[in-house]
């Protein structure tokens, strides 16, 4: 999970500053993989290189609407619905949150990992490494 501190003027003017939240499920990310032929994180790495920022745009978008929740006070549950993600795709909030992610591939990057589980942003790190490690290997360049 990963949390936005978000300061913004709402519609009447109005200082404002609030928390949202974005979590996936594995079983959301195993659905996100299917949506887009593999890996997710690839799937981004891969658009990032070619700077498709349409196609960058819509999946970040489809990231954001199938992440965003209410957690309740208690803690037990990650609320999500149509209706909460109308509420917060109609505010400013959102637009100031969704261009400063868009802003960097630095936070893009950043976002995608927060919102995976621990232990699957974990695995994930470990699969960049041993990729790195490969590329570097090929290169000819000794790592130790």
């Amino acid at each position: 999970m990963i949390s936005y501190q978000v300061a913004y003027e709402d519609y009447s003017g109005k200082s404002r500053t609030e928390t949202h939240r974005f979590n996936l499920t594995r079983v959301e990310i195993n659905m996100l993989n299917a949506r887009y032929g593999g890996s997710l994180e690839a799937t981004l790495a891969r658009l990032t290189m070619t700077e498709n920022a349409r196609e960058m745009m819509d999946i970040l978008m489809d990231v954001l609407k199938t992440s965003y929740g209410r957690m309740d006070d208690d803690g037990q549950h990650f609320r999500k619905s149509a209706r909460i993600w109308d509420d917060f795709a109609s505010t400013p909030a959102f637009d100031k949150l969704f261009m400063d992610i868009m802003s960097s591939d630095e936070k893009s990057a950043a976002f995608m990992r927060g919102v995976l589980p621990p232990k699957v942003a974990e695995a994930a790190d470990n699969e960049d490494a041993a990729a790195k490690i490969a590329e570097l290997q090929a290169a000819d360049i000794t790592v130790t």
